[in-house]
């Protein structure tokens, strides 16, 4: 399984104003996936400026744009292109060496949104899930990003879960319990430091505890059962 780490790029911008100086900040993250390649669809601009930083600002004022690659093309000048679609293993793409992949923060409401199929769903690595735009089972939504990232430390762990009905992960458990609520069930994952998912029966109070996602296991275990509902926890 490939690792995508998404590192914190923040620039701070500030203007004067007649009334005093308004500083802004404008936040990417780099994609370490998507490293010496530059992306061939949906191209907003393909612009000579003077640094990342400035690329990143050209993409957060420009419409439409979620993505941006910055490819150094002198000692003083950055080549910056910017895309209106998030990129993923499946774009199409040519080598650029030393170019660097960046992807804004997603400011559209669609977590929970209610979707007919995963069209309506456009953020990163959602899907449609049983009538509502959920990240795709096994990544975690991340709150400061608004889109679904691949792994998360565990300091940045939240205490809010997605949940998945009709699913569960099958012989990954870490420890279950008879006799729960759904709340008591999730206060028990929190109390335990590996505990990412878990898995709820309300016919029982059956909780079953996992320190694994489904991203963790072969398609083997990850099982459609219609009584059970799998969660999975947040990220910061």
């Amino acid at each position: 399984m490939k690792m995508v780490v998404f590192l914190p790029l923040l620039f701070l911008l500030c203007c004067h104003l007649s009334s005093g100086s308004n500083v802004r900040q404008y936040t990417a993250y780099r994609d370490s996936a998507f490293t010496g390649v530059v992306f061939t669809q949906n191209l907003l601009f393909d612009s000579l400026l003077g640094s990342s930083g400035a690329c990143a600002l050209k993409c957060h004022t420009s419409a439409g744009c979620v993505t941006f690659t910055t490819t150094r093309a002198t000692s003083t000048v950055m080549r910056c292109r910017g895309h209106s679609t998030w990129m993923t293993s499946q774009s199409p793409t040519t080598a650029a060496a030393g170019t660097a992949t960046f992807f804004l923060p997603d400011t559209s409401v669609w977590l929970e949104k209610t979707c007919a199929s995963n069209a309506d769903c456009a953020a990163r690595h959602s899907e449609c899930y049983d009538g509502s735009c959920l990240c795709t089972p096994g990544y975690y939504y991340s709150h400061r990003m608004n889109f679904c990232v691949q792994t998360c430390s565990p300091s940045n762990l939240q205490t809010t879960f997605l949940r998945y009905p009709g699913a569960a992960i099958d012989h990954h458990n870490i420890a279950s319990i008879g006799g729960t609520s759904a709340t008591q069930c999730k206060e028990l994952c929190l109390q335990q430091p590996t505990c990412r998912t878990f898995d709820f029966r309300a016919s029982d109070g059956s909780c079953s505890l996992q320190a694994v996602t489904r991203l963790d296991v072969s398609p083997a275990y990850w099982l459609t059962v219609a009584q059970y509902d799998y969660n999975q926890i947040t990220c910061l």
